[in-house]
């Protein structure tokens, strides 16, 4: 029993002392931040920006300085990195950043940059497109290599936004489902009023019935009555029938609004899945490099593809079956173009099912 209490004692005496020593680490801790200020500042971008830069140290460092903060010299206490952090995100092509101090004196920027998959030059749009369907501008003299999008394609969403794809047509959408939502209510209460109408009508033709014990005058003058009523709620009804009818019109065009909407982020972030695809492979990564986007006579975008060697055009049409296709172009790639050369042919379609054909 007694070594038992001793086995507790010595774990509490152990615990104050860590206790004792964290406190006393910690007051020294934040007396040394009290006294070190900033003597260097080290900014760095995450590894998978290497192939995609949009800015370099130097710009970031400048950036800092003509935002007004004060960094070299200053208390690492006092220097304001939430500020920088902010200033920082305002660049398009930041992802995510990191900004903090250490008790050696060094201020550390982590930049994670947003990784490109497309360029758009259409429709007055000139933006690149994240794999995850990101829109960001790249800053003034800064440009990546990456596969360009031109054509008469134009998405909905203007030439100066930025931000999700995805989180830009919901917000569209959820309007329009609210539009929706409205203009059911305001059906379901017009053909109640229209239904009530047409009820008070089948009541005053059942009224015109002969009363029992009633003379012909009687009957004549109580039905020209019932027929004056009976024609202002023909007319009541016309107008609920015309106004049933434009809010039915109405609900259309919405709905052919949303189903524009849908089909428009299906097409963009379809033809963005698309170019990172081939971005991956690392044979047409290599050989293609624009992207000519179109829109076809159902509305479908239609694609021809502008490859790296040779003068010719390939039309790829829409994306539906686009393994297949690909599986087919590269076959052709194989067994064609490497016996008869690049320069042989000014177009190849892929278009049609289990062929290729080419013209000179």
């Amino acid at each position: 029993m007694w070594r038992k209490i001793g086995e507790i004692v010595a774990s509490l005496v152990a615990m104050a002392v860590v206790i004792a020593y964290l406190c006393y680490a910690s007051m020294l801790t934040t007396q040394a931040r009290k006294e070190q200020s900033v003597t260097e500042v080290v900014i760095s971008f995450d590894k998978g920006s290497e192939k995609h830069r949009f800015a370099t140290v130097d710009k970031i460092r400048k950036q800092i300085a003509q935002g007004g903060f004060k960094v070299k010299g200053n208390n690492i206490d006092r220097t304001d990195v939430v500020g920088i952090a902010k200033l920082i995100a305002k660049n398009s092509y930041v992802k995510d950043v990191d900004v903090y101090t250490t008790c050696s004196g060094r201020l550390y920027v982590d930049i994670e940059q947003h990784t490109p998959v497309l360029r758009l030059l259409s429709g007055g749009h000139n933006c690149y497109i994240t794999a995850d369907g990101e829109v960001f501008r790249s800053p003034n003299g800064a440009a990546c290599h990456t596969p360009v999008v031109t054509g008469s394609f134009r998405p909905i969403f203007g030439a100066d936004f930025e931000g999700s794809i995805a989180d830009y047509y919901a917000k569209l959408i959820a309007s329009e489902d609210k539009d929706v939502a409205l203009l059911n209510k305001q059906i379901s209460e017009s053909k109640h009023s229209y239904r009530s109408c047409v009820e008070r009508i089948r009541q005053l033709d059942k009224s015109r019935r002969r009363r029992f014990l009633e003379n012909d005058e009687s009957l004549k003058l109580r039905r020209v009555g019932i027929d004056r009523e009976k024609k202002a709620e023909e007319n009541n009804l016309a107008k609920l029938r015309a106004e049933l009818r434009k809010l039915q019109n109405k609900k259309q065009r919405v709905l052919q609004r949303k189903a524009k909407l849908i089909n428009g982020c299906n097409d963009i972030l379809c033809l963005v899945g698309f170019v990172d695809q081939i971005g991956q492979d690392s044979h047409w990564n290599e050989e293609i490099t624009q992207f000519d986007i179109r829109s076809n006579s159902l509305g479908e975008i239609s694609m021809r593809m502008l490859p790296r060697s040779g003068d010719f055009a390939i039309e790829f049409g829409t994306l539906s079956d686009r393994d297949v296709k690909l599986a087919k172009l590269r076959k052709f790639y194989d067994k064609g173009l490497s016996h008869i050369g690049h320069s042989y042919y000014k177009s190849v379609d892929v278009r049609f099912d289990k062929q290729v054909i080419c013209t000179k």
